[in-house]
């Protein structure tokens, strides 16, 4: 049985080439239960591949909305940034906690 995410937040880190992303974690927070990062192409292909990411990780991801500055947000710069330096993606973070009330 899958874990209940009871909370979640969503961080939109941009365009990051991706040898140079600083990573995300839980351990200082306190607070979130779990964190996966995913990239893509575009913000919301980002951020599918993050829920995916916890999804694999045994989180029950079927209620959680991507927020409409993420999924709405498709640029058209990032293919002819691509031209220029090849290793530039999207990066997105989805913070989840399983029980509020801790």
């Amino acid at each position: 049985m899958s874990k209940p995410v009871t909370e979640y937040t969503f961080v939109d880190r941009g365009v990051i080439n991706s040898q140079y992303y600083e990573g995300c974690g839980v351990v200082a927070s306190g607070y979130w239960d779990d964190v996966a990062y995913g990239i893509g192409s575009t913000p919301l292909e980002a951020a599918n591949d993050a829920l995916e990411c916890l999804a694999q990780n045994d989180w029950d991801v079927d209620n959680i909305v991507i927020p409409d500055d993420i999924k709405n947000n498709d640029p058209e710069h990032l293919d002819d940034m691509k031209d220029e330096m090849c290793d530039l993606w999207y990066h997105v973070e989805v913070y989840v906690k399983e029980n509020e009330n801790e």
